[in-house]
């Protein structure tokens, strides 16, 4: 069993089930560090009604299996341009993207690795919540072979997450709902062990058509494109960042109104963020300075799913980064037909003046 003193629940563990509804709040359970590193332990809990009730009936117990992990090895930690990979988990291992390392110190070449991507969905309750697709659960049912490894590299492991074609996404939700899926996805964070999030505001609905049904009479999110605005981006970001002071929080955009804008509770993005990657791969496009500061931004990133032949990198826009003050790179999905050896190593000397080299291992998709 784990410790008992590192336990705590919530209000003592008390909730109520107002009348006529028929589930009460969530009830938090804390679990702080403690036990022996690698050991698996038993938290039970179980749940009964008291006071108020004429008949309850399968009250159920549950035990989670928590498992202490080494703290994370810090690495680069005088690195000023960071660099970000983001691995398409619909057909690519996250375990390539540990492979590559800085010839001279053998640190990791990337400093995170995004796995790409779970979703944002509307449950039939009106609440967002946080969508996996097959891939991406096969990550999460695999965590500690797919996921720890990187981590244990000294390497942060973000989740990325993308409106998925229905009416809800980052500029939609109400403020409410922004709290809800806030909840939701701190759930995740604390559950999976991940170190931050990645928000796409990408293929959800209100980006292309408003005229769509799930614009019909709903509290969470927004009723017309007018009201998606980067402001309720803003609120979402907030309410990360009030239950998830401790992660890492990106921005990923391409269209220039797809990122948030705006202050909340006295908090600036440039507050609330804490990196932005312009993705649309090969071209240089940067954030007003007024609203997130060049050292949070990536305006140039590259994508190397190409198989055969060079990846196109421009140099100039990699001298731009290291000259003036940008603070972060990003490369989107590893191929695991080839090597990028060549390729890492000519980004490397101009960012790091080092050369990377690769340990020869490729992981398929399923593979560890």
């Amino acid at each position: 069993m784990y410790p008992a003193d590192k336990l705590s629940l919530e209000n003592n563990g008390n909730t109520v089930v107002e009348a006529g509804k028929s589930k009460s709040e969530t009830v938090a359970l804390d679990i702080l560090p403690g036990g022996t590193e690698g050991a698996t332990y038993a938290v039970a809990v179980s749940a009964s009604a008291t006071v108020g009730t004429e008949k309850h009936t399968d009250n159920q117990a549950f035990i989670y299996l928590v498992k202490p992990l080494a703290a994370m090895p810090e690495v680069n930690a005088g690195r000023k341009i960071k660099n970000l990979c983001y691995v398409e988990v619909n057909r690519e291992s996250m375990l390539n993207a540990g492979e590559y390392v800085m010839k001279g110190s053998k640190t990791p070449f990337f400093d995170i690795v995004s796995v790409f991507a779970a979703n944002i969905r509307l449950g039939a309750d009106d609440i967002p919540y946080v969508s996996c697709n097959e891939q991406t659960r096969f990550v999460l049912d695999n965590i500690e072979r797919t996921v720890r490894p990187l981590q244990a590299k000294g390497i942060k492991v973000h989740l990325s997450i993308l409106g998925d074609h229905t009416a809800a996404g980052m500029r939609s939700l109400s403020k409410d709902a922004a709290r809800a899926f806030a909840e939701d996805l701190k759930a995740y964070m604390d559950i999976y062990g991940f170190d931050g999030i990645d928000f796409d505001d990408e293929y959800s609905t209100y980006a292309t058509d408003q005229t769509l049904e799930p614009y019909v009479a709903s509290d969470a999110v927004a009723s017309s494109i007018d009201e998606c605005t980067p402001q309720r981006y803003a609120d979402l970001v907030y309410e990360s960042r009030k239950l998830m002071p401790d992660k890492t929080i990106g921005i990923y955009w391409y269209a220039g109104h797809d990122y948030p804008v705006g202050t909340v509770e006295g908090k600036t993005v440039d507050e609330l963020v804490d990196y932005s990657i312009y993705g649309l791969y090969g071209k240089w496009r940067a954030i007003p300075a007024d609203t997130l500061s060049i050292a949070k931004q990536c305006p140039y990133a590259v994508e190397v799913t190409t198989a055969k032949g060079d990846v196109k990198i421009e140099d100039k826009y990699l001298k731009d980064i290291r000259q003036n003050g940008w603070g972060y790179f990003a490369v989107y999905d590893l191929n695991d037909d080839r090597s990028y050896e060549k390729e890492f190593s000519r980004i490397s000397r101009l960012l790091y003046d080092e050369e990377v080299e690769w340990s020869g291992k490729q992981y398929g998709r399923t593979e560890w």
